[in-house]
């Protein structure tokens, strides 16, 4: 019964709802995402029940193009299954609809970096870093980017950043990485 009623809620958009309130359906999204992040067990227990509103999310793009969420969420699908140029297309809608959200910038940054888009990667992580100069998961990614590509003077330094702006795990890196 609690899988019938999550996957209710996540019908993000169809019909009259959709078309007379993006708003609400846009928040019943949300507390459906938030409903299977925490109530399934496992990863693939939460990305087999988001697989299933492939459809509604169909149906929501065709409705309503301009709620980035609904393209962000879709990118996360492809991601989970691991079709990163897709992901990375819808990304790219996302990013088009509300450009200052540095998460979408980081993501599709980390997504390029799966796909060794190195230079496209670097420059999604420097996007991110004009709305988030303070998120050190930036920092990290693009201080691999430069670890990638033999930069090692600028992976330090972007290393350090990331450390020095809360990521402990970042240490680890900087000892590998900096002489």
């Amino acid at each position: 019964m609690k899988n019938l009623i999550l996957a209710l809620l996540m019908t993000v958009c169809t019909g009259v709802y959709c078309q007379t309130n993006n708003q609400k359906a846009l928040q019943d999204f949300e507390a459906a995402k938030e409903a299977f992040s925490t109530n399934y067990a496992t990863e693939k227990e939460y990305i087999t029940g988001m697989m299933k509103t492939e459809s509604e999310l169909n149906q929501s793009l065709e409705l309503d193009q301009s709620i980035a969420n609904v393209f962000y969420y879709r990118a996360l699908l492809f991601i989970s299954a691991d079709q990163n140029l897709e992901a990375i297309e819808f990304l790219e809608y996302a990013i088009q609809r509300d450009s200052v959200n540095a998460e979408y910038h980081l993501r599709k940054g980390v997504t390029q970096t799966k796909i060794e888009y190195y230079t496209a990667a670097m420059a999604s992580f420097n996007q991110a870093l004009v709305y988030a100069p303070e998120d050190p998961n930036i920092y990290f990614n693009r201080g691999m980017i430069y670890y990638y590509t033999d930069q090692a003077d600028n992976a330090c330094k972007s290393f350090k950043e990331a450390l020095s702006l809360g990521l402990a795990s970042a240490q680890e890196a900087i000892d590998q990485t900096c002489k």
